[in-house]
């Protein structure tokens, strides 16, 4: 039988806080490069992260793919990208300074706004989430090997 004071007991219990706070911050740097793949398969398929394809132009043939006329935008979005990763959360957006001039469309592409649909390409699908979590799930069992 082990026995401990309340005080050796919290010791024990933020020591493990600790841990799993340092395990989850590496999972979520490592999934970074699985988030970017997520968003750039949305561009690929002209689909939103559920699988939903874009709503199609109102005039069609342009010669490019929807949002990918000069490639700044997915560029911004997969690459040129604010990512921000803390203790518990991984952050991801469009950088409004990246290709020089800015993406100053992002938001209204991603969202949809009066005359313009969504066409959502910021967010992951199950497959990619489920990497992520796998990856988390890897990183917290190894902080207690």
């Amino acid at each position: 039988m082990i026995t401990q004071t309340v005080s050796e007991f919290e010791a024990d219990v933020d020591a493990l806080e600790q841990k799993v706070s340092v395990a989850i911050e590496r999972g979520l740097q490592r999934c970074l490069p699985v988030v970017k793949e997520g968003v750039s398969a949305n561009f690929e398929g002209s689909v939103d992260p559920d699988g939903n394809p874009w709503p199609p132009r109102k005039i069609e043939g342009d010669g490019h793919p929807l949002l990918i006329q000069s490639g700044e935008l997915k560029a911004a979005a997969t690459g040129g990208h604010i990512a921000e990763v803390n203790k518990d959360e991984l952050r991801i957006g469009v950088d409004k300074g990246a290709g020089g001039g800015g993406i100053p469309g992002a938001g209204v592409h991603n969202y949809g706004y009066g005359a313009v649909p969504q066409r959502e390409f910021m967010g992951l699908n199950e497959e990619y989430l489920d990497k992520c979590q796998d990856i988390l799930a890897e990183e917290v069992m190894k902080a207690f090997q």
